[in-house]
């Protein structure tokens, strides 16, 4: 079974091609650029916003990104020594892309003619690149669907004091937000003084496992398919005010309050 997996340029989709490939699913990577996509979320929050509302969006995105910074060097570290993970595979054909839904990443999708693509973190596919794998497309979400969708589920769900539901959803990728069927869903054992990070230590193993299972099911011609039911939930990137809160609560617990 061929699987193309798209993915950005980072560590976590550095620790699922590796997941991928270890267990004979990976043909090759389409890797989008994690500064293209960054810099053009810059211009799509900052795009016809009125001049009084700029520093607040300045103020949120500075939040943002300190908050990113600091998560993600811990679990990027959590990766490289831990895991043993510094790079992709070194067997696997990888191509470069700006974006999934370019040109060039059409063509390289379409000549690759996978069975499977299997997509993580990347920019909203359109329907012309959904179409093109044989049997199936899967997104790899970090949170638990319909009530968390959208990047940034488990940051929202550990905020809202969720615990039960994170966690991560294997998904029948369509041109919504997370919005397609459910193929697998599982979610992590947490503990009441659990961190953010540890969160999502967890669910990168977790998001791990449950894609090869998933494609072991893709073979086996078993992978569910279950229509999302009830009300469904959409969350912004989180903002300076969300990303306080977070903090303070971390401030509370060291104290022991």
């Amino acid at each position: 079974m061929k699987v193309v997996f798209c993915c950005r340029d980072n560590y976590p989709s550095k620790y699922i091609a590796n997941k991928l490939y270890d267990n004979g699913f990976l043909q090759s990577l389409i890797v989008e650029s994690q500064t293209i996509a960054s810099g053009n979320k810059i211009k799509w929050l900052l795009r016809n916003k009125n001049i009084l509302t700029l520093p607040v969006i300045f103020l949120d995105i500075i939040a943002f990104s300190v908050y990113s910074y600091t998560v993600n060097s811990r679990l990027n570290m959590f990766i490289k020594k831990e895991k043993h993970i510094k790079d992709f595979p070194a067997k696997a054909k990888r191509f470069y892309v700006s974006n999934i839904n370019s040109d060039k990443s059409i063509q390289i999708l379409s000549k690759e003619e996978p069975d499977v693509a299997v997509v993580y973190g990347t920019s909203i596919l359109k329907e012309k690149v959904i179409k093109i794998p044989k049997l199936s497309i899967l997104n790899i979400h970090s949170g638990v669907v319909p009530y968390y969708r959208n990047v940034h589920s488990d940051f929202w769900a550990y905020l809202n004091k969720d615990f039960n539901r994170i966690g991560v959803t294997i998904i029948h990728l369509d041109k919504g937000i997370d919005s397609g069927d459910i193929a697998l869903q599982r979610i992590i054992k947490m503990g009441k003084k659990k961190s953010l990070t540890t969160v999502k230590k967890d669910n990168l193993i977790l998001a791990g496992d449950l894609i090869v299972e998933a494609l072991q099911k893709v073979e086996q011609k078993t992978l569910p398919r279950i229509q999302q039911k009830g009300k469904h939930f959409l969350f912004p990137t989180p903002g300076f005010l969300d990303i306080a809160k977070l903090f303070v609560r971390f401030i509370f617990s060291l104290s022991g309050k």
